[in-house]
C-alpha cells in the first residue's frame, strides 16, 4: 500500500536522442480539444499512476504539452478527458439536401464599350486538393443570350520554307458581354436528415467534496395532548389484612400530535480549503532524487505533492546511462514532514528509481492539503 501523501501524478516519456513518447502500439489520432492520459495497470508501486502524454494549448502556460498521436505502454490503459467535462464530440454531418431548381436567365444587359486588353497574368499553380462528392444535378436554366464575337487576329507572316515559321501572335479576344442580370434565386431544397449524435465524452473529474453546513436550530416542540381522567381508586380493605388492589383505571385519550416546527435556515458554506505553496526543483545529471524544502510549512503531513515536467536540459536524456531503449518514467513525490517532500525519478514498470542523464530534469510542484 502507498504511504499517506505520496502521489504518481505528471510524467514525462523516456526520450533517446529526441522527444519520444513511450508506447507498445502503434499511435492514434486523438481529439485536439482534450487531456490524453496513460493510466497504469500492473506494478506494486505505480500501479494506479496518471501520465499525462498530451493537454491543449489551454493549458496553463499557453501552449500544447505533449503529443496528441502519443500511444499507452503495455501495461497502461488511456483515459481521455475534457478539460471542462460535459459533452463529447459533435456527431457526423448530413447528407446534403437536393439542390433547388435554377431561376430563369435574366435579360441581357446591353454591351459596354471595349477596354484594352491587359497582359495575360502569369497561371497558377494546379490545386492538390481533394475532389469532393458531385452533387445532385440542379435542373438546367434556360441559356443566356450569346455575346457579340469578337474581330478575328491579324494572321501572322508565313516564314519561310523549311522550318516552320513562329505561330502569329493571337488576336485580341472580343469584348465579353456584360453579365445578364441574375435571375430569381430558386427555391430552397429541403433539409437533409440530422446526422446521428456522435458519443458522449468521459465526464470530468469530481470536484472535492465542500464541508457540510452547519445543522439549522429545531424547530418548536408541539403542545402535549390533555391528560385523560383517573381512574377511581379502589375501596380500602378493612384494618388487619390488606384488601386487593383497585383496578387500574382506563388510559385517557392520545393529544393530538403537535405541527412540525419550520425548517431552519441552511447553514453559511465553510471557507475553502488552505491553497498549499508551489515551487520549482532539479534532480541533478546522474541521481534519481532531490529532498525539497519548503518556505512555510504545511498543516499537517496530509498533504499530496503534483510535480510537472519544465524541462531536461539542452538535450534529450533517458533511465539508466544513455536509456538505450525507450522506457515508461514517472516523478514520485513522497512526504518527509510538514516542511519538506522527496521527489523521485522511477520507472513505471518495476517501481524502481533510476538515474536522471546526461542532462538534469527541471521540474515544477505544488503541495495540496488533504480534506
Amino acid at each position: 500500500m502507498r504511504p499517506q501523501g505520496i502521489a504518481l501524478v505528471v510524467v514525462a516519456s523516456c526520450m533517446v536522442g529526441s522527444l519520444v513518447f513511450a508506447s507498445g502500439a502503434l499511435a492514434q489520432g486523438h481529439d485536439l480539444d482534450k487531456i490524453h492520459s496513460c493510466v497504469t495497470a500492473q506494478g506494486a508501486t505505480t500501479r494506479g499512476a496518471v501520465r499525462i502524454i498530451y493537454a491543449p494549448a489551454t493549458y496553463p502556460g499557453g501552449t500544447a504539452y505533449g503529443n496528441p498521436a502519443a500511444s499507452c505502454g503495455t501495461i497502461e490503459v488511456e483515459v481521455d478527458w475534457s478539460q471542462n467535462g460535459g459533452g463529447g464530440s459533435p456527431g457526423p454531418t448530413g447528407p446534403r439536401g437536393p439542390t433547388g431548381a435554377r431561376g430563369p436567365t435574366g435579360a441581357r444587359g446591353p454591351t459596354g464599350a471595349r477596354g484594352p486588353t491587359g497582359q495575360r497574368g502569369p497561371t497558377g499553380p494546379a490545386g492538390t486538393g481533394s475532389t469532393g462528392p458531385t452533387g445532385p444535378r440542379g435542373a438546367t436554366g434556360g441559356k443566356g443570350a450569346t455575346g457579340a464575337k469578337g474581330a478575328t487576329g491579324a494572321r501572322g507572316p508565313t516564314g519561310t520554307r523549311g522550318p516552320a515559321g513562329a505561330t502569329g501572335a493571337t488576336g485580341a479576344a472580343g469584348v465579353t458581354g456584360a453579365t445578364g442580370a441574375t435571375g430569381t434565386k430558386g427555391a430552397t431544397g429541403a433539409r437533409g436528415p440530422t446526422g446521428t449524435r456522435g458519443p458522449t465524452g468521459a465526464q470530468g473529474v469530481t470536484g472535492a467534496k465542500g464541508p457540510t453546513g452547519t445543522k439549522g436550530p429545531t424547530g418548536t416542540q408541539g403542545p402535549t395532548g390533555t391528560k385523560g381522567p383517573t381512574g377511581g381508586k379502589g375501596a380500602t380493605g378493612g384494618k388487619g389484612a390488606t384488601g386487593g388492589k383497585g383496578s387500574t383505571g382506563a388510559n385517557g385519550t392520545k393529544g393530538a400530535t403537535g405541527a412540525t416546527g419550520s425548517r431552519g435556515p441552511t447553514g453559511a458554506k465553510g471557507p475553502t480549503g488552505v491553497h498549499g505553496p508551489t515551487g520549482t526543483a532539479t534532480i541533478a545529471a546522474g541521481s534519481s532524487a532531490v529532498t525539497v524544502t519548503m518556505s512555510s510549512a504545511m498543516p499537517s503531513t496530509n498533504y499530496t505533492v503534483a510535480v510537472t515536467l519544465n524541462g531536461q536540459g539542452a538535450s534529450a536524456w533517458g533511465p539508466g546511462s544513455g536509456g538505450s531503449s525507450a522506457q515508461c518514467v514517472a516523478f514520485d513525490a513522497a512526504v518527509i514532514s510538514t516542511t519538506q517532500f522527496s521527489i523521485t525519478f522511477r520507472l513505471c514498470g518495476t517501481g524502481a528509481a533510476t538515474n536522471v542523464t546526461p542532462n538534469a530534469a527541471h521540474v515544477g510542484w505544488i503541495a495540496i492539503q488533504n480534506n
